[in-house]
């Protein structure tokens, strides 16, 4: 709460959320808007990348910057922080570097994929609960 009244000190709690769901709103906008543009991979990357970065940055107007950068990198979450804004890195890098579509698409899955693991270290017992519901589903066809 310090970091955000050192932050936004003006900001009353309805504007904060205002603000929260108007980022994180625009930020999914702009994930999907992304696929318009799915035939020029370095275009198609930035747009979802920064889509994705606005929704995770929009927590920010709930709790403040430092509290949500000690969050994202607490013990519990840190691998799945890194995983996250490595795969975001990756993925734009490699569109901007090749522009191949062939390349870019398993980037895009696996930067969806952490967000999903980053999104459920937030939950209690969440990338637990994600973990059971694959090695049973897996067991199911594997056997």
């Amino acid at each position: 709460e310090a970091g955000l009244e050192e932050c936004c000190p003006s900001l009353t709690w309805q504007q904060r959320l205002w603000g929260f769901g108007l980022c994180f709103a625009f930020g999914m906008v702009l994930s999907y808007m992304s696929g318009f543009y799915i035939v020029r991979p370095a275009k198609f990357a930035v747009i979802y990348t920064l889509g994705n970065l606005l929704s995770m940055g929009s927590t920010m107007f709930l709790m403040g910057p430092s509290s949500q950068f000690k969050r994202m990198f607490h013990p519990d979450r840190a691998v799945a922080t890194i995983l996250y804004l490595t795969t975001m890195v990756l993925t734009v890098f490699v569109a901007r570097k090749t522009g191949k579509v062939v390349l870019v698409m398993p980037l895009i899955f696996l930067q969806w994929v952490a967000l999903v693991w980053y999104s459920l270290s937030y939950i209690p017992f969440g990338q637990r609960l994600l973990k059971s519901a694959v090695n049973f589903c897996c067991a199911g066809i594997c056997y």
